[in-house]
């Protein structure tokens, strides 16, 4: 079964989606999987589109902060697992 969601709320559109298509003036712009269009932070952001809380914490983190990211979260659980594998402690 097809579902199509026209949808700006962007954690829905990480959480529920397979596949998304971002149109950008009336052009197909983006076309992948959920990880793969909202990893590209800078094209959305220069489109004037946001990112998943998560992806833009993660982008933040790599961008400002020199974090290593080896891939961005864009669900809430693994914004969850990014930040504990980002943060913890080496015993």
């Amino acid at each position: 079964m097809t579902v199509i969601l026209a949808e700006h709320e962007v954690e829905v559109i990480a959480q529920f989606a397979d596949h998304v298509i971002v149109i950008h003036e009336g052009e197909i712009l983006l076309d992948g999987t959920p990880r793969e269009v909202f990893s590209q932070v800078e094209t959305l952001e220069k489109m004037g589109l946001r990112t998943p809380q998560v992806t833009e914490f993660a982008h933040k983190l790599k961008t400002e902060y020199g974090k290593k990211v080896k891939e961005y979260p864009v669900r809430i659980d693994e914004g969850e697992q990014f930040v504990i594998d980002t943060f913890k402690k080496k015993i």
